[in-house]
C-alpha cells in the first residue's frame, strides 16, 4: 500500500480578511477569554498569524484606508512607472468623475500619454497594462454609471443623516441667517441637450434622432444658493485659453453672471478661486455685525484644497463639506435645483432648435452667448419657495419646522437690503 501524501495549500488572506478576523479574536477574547490557540483552531488559523496580524494592525487599517483591501502583503510593491505623474492623473481622473464624463482605459492612457513622453513611445499594449495596473493600485474599478453612488443605500442614507443631525444645532445658533446659510456646487450644461426618447411609429426598426454638431460640448455652471431663498449670481466655465478669444467675447454675453475660461471647462483650483472673489467675497461683506456666514461644499478633491479653505475661512466664513457620496440625499442644490434648472436650459434649446426649422441640413452648436442667455434666464426664474424647499427634503433637512435661525427682525431686514445691493452691483459681466 502506497501513501500518498497530498501537498499543503498555503492560504495567504487578504487585509479585508485578516482585519475581519482579528475583528472575532477581539470579540471572542471578551466574550469568553478563550486563549489564542483556542480561537486560532476555531478559525482555522496558526496562532502565530493571529499575534502576527495584531501587531501589524496599525498598518492593515492604513491600506484597507487605502482601499487596498484585497492587498496579500503590506508592502506596496514596485513602483509605478507613472508615480510621477500620478498627481496629474488622479486629479483628471476625479475631475471627469465629477461632471460626470465616462473615464475609461484608453481616455486615461492617452492623458499618461500626453503627461510624459516617454510613457508615449510605449506600445499601445504596454501603455495599456500599465494604466490597468495603476487604476487598481488606487482603488478605482469600472462601474454602470448611475445618478446615486454605488455603495448601498443604507450606508449613504445613515452617513447623510449623521451630517444633517451634526449640521442642525450649528446652523440654529445665534450668529447664524438664513441669507447667509450658502450652498454652491457646479453642474455640466451641454450646448445639445437631446432627450433619450421620441416619437417614433409602432414597429419602426430604426429610431432616427438629429442632434447639433459637436453634441459633447458642455459648460460647467457654478450654481449658489441660499437657506432663505436667494440666488447668487452664477458663474460659467467655458473650455477656453485665458486672454484669448473666447474669454473676449465675454463683453457681449448676458450680464446676469461671472464669465471664465479653463481648458477643460471644470472647475480647478484657480477657477475656485475667482469664484471666491468675485460671487462669494462681496456678498458675505454685507453680512451685518453679528452674523458669521457658512458656506457649505460637496467633497469634490478642488473644495477641500487647503488653499482654497484657507481663502474661505479668512474671509469670515465657516466651512463644512457633505461626505463623499451623500450629495443626492442631502446637498441642496443636487436635491432640487440642479434637475430644474437643467429643465429649463433643455425648452430654451428646445425652442431654438425648433426655430432652426426641418429644412436645416446640419444644426450647428448654439453660440455660447446664446446659451448663458439661457442658463441666466433659467436660474432667475427659479421660485424662492423651491430654493427653500431644497434646504428641507423630509429627514434630511437642515431645519427643524419649530427652528427659528433667524437674526432679529431689524437686523434681518438691514441684511436683505444690503444683500440685494450688492446683488444688484455685481451683476455685471466679469472677465476672467
Amino acid at each position: 500500500m502506497i501513501n500518498i501524501i497530498m501537498p499543503v495549500v498555503k492560504k495567504y488572506y487578504t487585509v479585508s480578511e485578516k482585519l475581519a478576523i482579528l475583528k472575532i479574536l477581539n470579540r471572542r477574547r471578551l466574550d469568553n477569554n478563550s486563549s489564542y490557540r483556542e480561537i486560532a483552531r476555531e478559525l482555522g488559523v496558526d496562532p502565530s498569524q493571529l499575534r502576527r496580524w495584531e501587531q501589524q494592525s496599525a498598518k492593515l487599517e492604513e491600506f484597507y484606508a487605502k482601499r487596498k483591501r484585497n492587498a496579500k502583503a503590506l508592502h506596496d510593491g514596485y513602483k509605478s512607472q507613472l508615480s510621477h505623474i500620478e498627481e496629474e492623473l488622479l486629479e483628471y481622473i476625479f475631475e471627469g468623475c465629477e461632471q460626470g464624463l465616462p473615464m475609461t482605459i484608453r481616455l486615461v492612457t492617452a492623458k499618461a500619454s500626453e503627461l510624459d513622453d516617454t510613457f508615449r513611445r510605449k506600445s499601445m499594449v504596454a501603455k495599456e497594462h500599465a494604466i490597468r495596473r495603476f487604476v487598481k493600485a488606487h482603488g478605482l474599478v469600472h462601474r454602470v454609471h448611475t445618478h446615486e453612488s454605488q455603495r448601498s443605500l443604507a450606508e449613504a442614507e445613515e452617513q447623510a443623516t449623521e451630517f444633517v443631525l451634526q449640521m442642525r444645532p450649528l446652523l440654529a445658533e445665534r450668529n447664524r441667517s438664513q441669507d447667509y446659510i450658502i450652498n454652491m456646487d457646479q453642474t455640466p450644461i451641454f450646448f445639445s441637450m437631446v432627450p433619450r426618447t421620441t416619437l417614433s411609429p409602432i414597429g419602426a426598426r430604426t429610431v432616427h434622432v438629429r442632434t447639433s454638431t459637436s453634441s459633447t460640448m458642455r459648460a460647467t455652471v457654478s450654481v449658489c444658493i441660499t437657506a432663505s431663498g436667494r440666488m447668487l449670481p452664477p458663474l460659467i466655465i467655458f473650455k477656453g485659453k485665458p486672454n484669448g478669444r473666447i474669454q473676449r467675447e465675454f463683453t457681449r454675453y448676458n450680464q446676469g453672471a461671472v464669465y471664465v475660461v479653463q481648458e477643460n471647462a471644470w472647475m480647478d483650483e484657480r477657477v475656485m478661486k475667482i469664484w471666491i472673489e468675485r460671487v462669494l467675497t462681496p456678498y458675505v461683506a454685507t453680512a451685518p455685525q453679528g452674523v458669521r456666514p457658512l458656506l457649505i461644499l460637496d467633497s469634490y478633491r478642488c473644495h477641500q484644497m487647503p488653499s482654497i479653505v484657507q481663502l474661505i475661512e479668512e474671509e469670515g466664513t465657516d466651512l463644512r463639506h457633505i461626505p463623499a457620496g451623500c450629495t443626492g440625499l442631502c446637498q441642496p442644490i443636487d436635491v432640487g435645483i440642479a434637475k430644474p434648472l437643467k429643465d429649463r436650459v433643455r425648452h430654451s434649446w428646445e425652442d431654438w432648435m425648433v426655430d432652426q426649422g426641418t429644412g436645416t441640413r446640419r444644426f450647428s452648436p448654439p453660440p455660447r452667448a446664446l446659451l448663458s442667455e439661457w442658463v441666466v434666464r433659467g436660474i432667475q426664474s427659479l421660485e424662492n419657495a423651491l430654493i427653500q424647499n431644497s434646504w428641507r427634503h423630509g429627514r434630511f433637512s437642515f431645519f427643524d419646522e419649530d427652528l427659528n435661525i433667524d437674526v432679529p427682525e431689524d437686523v434681518h431686514n438691514n441684511a436683505t437690503d444690503n444683500a440685494n445691493n450688492e446683488v444688484l452691483a455685481t451683476e455685471g459681466t466679469v472677465q476672467v
